[in-house]
């Protein structure tokens, strides 16, 4: 089995690309308006081999959240990036041997992780060879 799209519905288009495109720097791959989809607008942005899909919710928000964990060759470098262009991120702590990771928000309260597997996590080892 293999995750290769992960649907999250926003209530503020508009501010949802500015986070995932403008600061987090996903690509944009594909726009569907209303016609298109006959219910509500979404977009598809490309990060590795997982789709991210941004969908307009016209509904009151849910208090359900989601975590989004992108894996980074670079925490350090990854995270100075990302605060330049104004995300909050927190400090960068070891929550496992051989992981490093940090954390901030998006506009909506999901939960945005960089992660650093490092040479002493086994699927470290064979990404630092």
């Amino acid at each position: 089995m293999d995750l290769r799209e992960v649907i999250l519905f926003v209530d503020d288009m508009e501010k949802a690309l500015d986070f995932y495109v403008g600061k987090l720097g996903l690509r944009l791959r594909n726009f569907h308006s209303v016609q298109e989809a006959s219910k509500s607008p979404w977009v598809e942005l490309e990060s590795g081999t997982t789709r991210l899909d941004l969908h307009k919710s016209n509904e009151a928000p849910k208090v359900r959240k989601v975590g989004l964990v992108f894996i980074v060759p670079q925490i350090t470098k990854s995270r100075e990036v990302l605060v330049a262009r104004g995300i909050e991120f927190g400090e960068i702590r070891e929550i496992a041997p051989g992981i490093l990771e940090c954390a901030a928000s998006d506009p909506f309260g999901n939960q945005v992780s960089l992660i650093q597997l490092t040479a002493l996590h086994p699927e470290g080892r064979s990404r630092s060879a």
